[in-house]
């Protein structure tokens, strides 16, 4: 059985239709600020694990020309 209801006050339906718009606007900044972080962090963990890298790959190439030290 269908019931038909009658249409909210207009007063309420805008101060709903904004809260819903305003929270909908923070979660999409809190999202974006996550992101953005996340991309930062990755950014520095691939520029340490490089660095690392080379160092090993420097080391490497010391040891294989005999230019180890304490040798």
């Amino acid at each position: 059985m269908a019931e038909w209801l009658q249409q909210p006050p207009a007063k309420e339906t805008k101060d709903f239709t904004l809260a819903a718009s305003s929270a909908l606007t923070s979660a999409l900044k809190l999202a974006q600020t996550d992101a953005e972080s996340g991309v930062h962090e990755a950014r520095s963990m691939l520029g340490d694990r490089g660095e690392a890298l080379t160092k090993v790959a420097q080391q490497m190439g010391d040891t294989e020309d005999g230019n180890q030290s304490g040798n």
